[in-house]
């Protein structure tokens, strides 16, 4: 049913008072902390399939996790792009550096391993078959 946390095919009224739900008590409840009338959810059609959702979501905690952040996500994308047209230099930058690393990955940087005195490391393969002589 749900397949990599995804909520696809519930509306954003069904995902909000789905996430309300794993967090309540009853449906009622869930349905009035998210601003609806409890009858409203009994009357969708989809409602069987939704309660096998939260069943599964409560199986596991990392999709009941997965669930919540992934409600949060485009609020947190528009928090992120709205530091774009912040008065402040240092948070513009931050805010651009960090969503052109989201969206095109970090540049590769290089690190330099070396031994002592900045010489070569040697590496010993303990495991290698050792010559007999």
């Amino acid at each position: 049913m749900i397949v990599n946390g995804s909520l696809n095919g519930f509306s954003i009224e069904q995902r909000k008072w789905l996430i309300a739900r794993l967090l309540s008590t009853s449906d009622a409840a869930a349905a009035r902390a998210i601003g609806i009338h409890p009858s409203t959810v009994c009357r969708w059609e989809n409602k069987a399939e939704l309660d096998g959702a939260i069943a599964e979501l409560l199986e596991d905690p990392r999709n009941q996790a997965m669930a919540i952040f992934l409600d949060a996500l485009p609020k947190a994308a528009r928090i992120k792009v709205a530091g774009l047209n912040s008065r402040k230099e240092q948070i513009q930058q931050a805010a651009a550096n960090d969503i052109v690393d989201r969206a095109m990955g970090k540049p590769m940087q290089k690190q330099e391993i070396t031994g002592p005195d900045g010489g070569a490391v040697v590496v010993v393969n303990w495991d290698a078959p050792k010559d007999r002589d």
